[in-house]
């Protein structure tokens, strides 16, 4: 049964798991060192082409709403979230796409994109930090929708929305985005 999971598996253990024997001790032991290492705070892995998703990595662990959740947290640099979507979904189409960073927080998942302003913006020379929404890249709004499609919330960063304050702004913005209800589409 431990290969059907596709998301999440729930044990409930009727004793510790050191009283277990045989394969099914190994089982248990592999999945709570898997638990264990999905609460580790995760140094690295983010793209070295990119010098701001390395600081934006750091400055997520000094904020408030890490330290006061990082029980609860599950942090990924890199993720490649479009495999795994084509994992769960054999319909799914679209790229393999990869997202800075992929953090879950009760059940909600949240990519947290940082929009480097050469990458990421059109007509450079008239986008200033009021009006940058209206000046990214179609393919990257075309990519943010389907994910949001699939139920990801999306929280983007730049320069023009970090301010003086990265780490406190940082904090309030997912502290913000995580008390938002998904919105449940009706058929």
């Amino acid at each position: 049964g431990f290969s059907r999971a596709k998301e999440c598996i729930h044990f409930v253990l009727s004793k510790p798991i050191e009283e277990f024997t045989g394969e099914i001790k190994n089982a248990l032991l592999h999945y709570n060192n898997e638990l264990e290492l999905g609460k580790k705070k995760i140094i690295g892995g983010t793209d070295k082409k990119s010098g701001m998703e390395h600081k934006v990595q750091k400055y997520f662990y000094e904020t408030k709403f890490y330290k006061e959740n990082k029980n609860c947290i599950e942090f990924i640099p890199g993720f490649e979230l479009g495999k795994h979507l084509r994992q769960l979904d054999s319909t799914y189409k679209h790229p393999d796409y990869k997202v800075d960073f992929l953090l879950i927080f009760e059940n909600q998942k949240i990519v947290i994109e940082y929009d480097g302003f050469k990458e990421h913006f059109i007509n450079r020379d008239e986008v200033n930090e009021i009006n940058y929404s209206y000046y990214m890249k179609d393919d990257d709004v075309y990519r943010q929708k389907i994910l949001e499609g699939y139920g990801y919330k999306f929280l983007r960063i730049n320069k023009f929305n970090l301010g003086e304050e990265p780490v406190e702004i940082l904090s309030g913005r997912l502290e913000n985005i995580v008390k938002k209800k998904p919105k449940i589409r009706k058929f």
